[in-house]
């Protein structure tokens, strides 16, 4: 196993979580390009827009697999493990943006003023996105937490807080409502739309049984009383008893 400098992991983790912030709050989908010459051209901008996506899909499913885990940790240690694979998933993510193809066509658009209500409507999906993740561990999901503690990391132990009482996904839930709730929807915004909607979907399922694999009786318990994407009206106590 490759032998690092105490301080070497820290400064991958950390350019690593530098890299993620530029690719998905600076760089962007150019999806307001030119107008393509013909509809064929849609097509042809279509098929390379989802094979984009697939290639988005294809990293994720397999990297996040157990099999995968353990061939990435006999190269790396294992508290790089996850720095990797948050690389990867935004190497990835930049391929996409950077040679999306541009699918401008206004399939709708909302009028003033329902146009601020949508938009804010947006923007709030947005923050849910965001906020989501510090509300289970932030620093854990991008692979910080994991170089700064080196050798002694463990594993954070499953907690059910603040939107999670509601819902089990809140931060594809916030995502699909960003993306989905649009004052202005193109055929770009919605091709990106439906691939992420038939990703989240699959990958779910995936992630929900590692989750139950390695929580146990207390994530099944979990699942069965806090709707996936849907809110639930009551907090988890409240289902969980009755």
């Amino acid at each position: 196993m490759m032998q690092l400098n105490a301080m070497l992991p820290i400064v991958i983790g950390l350019g690593v979580y530098a890299y993620v912030i530029y690719v998905n709050f600076v760089v962007g989908i150019d999806g307001d390009g030119a107008s393509p010459p013909a509809e064929s051209a849609d097509i042809v901008a279509v098929v390379r827009n989802v094979l984009l996506m697939g290639l988005f899909a294809l990293q994720h499913s397999m990297m996040a697999r157990q099999t995968t885990k353990k061939l990435v940790t006999k190269a790396l240690p294992f508290y790089l493990e996850r720095t990797f694979y948050v690389l990867c998933a935004a190497s990835v993510l930049h391929i996409i943006m950077t040679f999306w193809a541009p699918l401008p066509r206004v399939l709708y658009e909302i009028p003033s003023p329902w146009w601020y209500i949508v938009w804010t409507l947006s923007a709030l999906g947005l923050a849910v996105n965001v906020s989501s993740t510090w509300m289970i561990d932030h620093f854990d999901l991008l692979g910080l937490r994991q170089v700064f503690m080196g050798k002694k990391y463990s594993q954070p132990r499953f907690m059910v807080r603040y939107l999670y009482k509601y819902v089990r996904n809140p931060i594809y839930l916030g995502f699909l409502t960003h993306i989905f709730i649009a004052p202005t929807m193109t055929l770009g915004r919605l091709v990106f739309g439906l691939c992420s909607l038939s990703y989240i979907l699959f990958g779910i399922q995936l992630e929900e049984k590692d989750l139950a694999h390695a929580v146990g009786k207390k994530y099944k318990t979990y699942k069965k009383a806090v709707p996936m994407l849907i809110p639930s009206t009551k907090p988890y106590a409240v289902a969980q008893s009755g």
